[in-house]
């Protein structure tokens, strides 16, 4: 299978998208009990961002 097409720029709408890959909405359950975002939800999605 070619995949090329996944590293190519999209346009949605005016905005350009530099590949085409998508994180779905998905939940974690580290907010804290009152729904407010906890230390680890940041540090989950901190780790995500640096990749690995």
């Amino acid at each position: 299978m070619d995949f090329k097409i996944l590293f190519t720029p999209v346009k949605i709408g005016s905005m350009e998208v530099p590949n085409r890959f998508v994180v779905p909405p998905m939940g974690t359950n580290l907010a804290n009990v009152d729904g407010t975002v906890s230390e680890e939800f940041t540090d989950y999605w901190e780790a995500r961002a640096r990749g690995g």
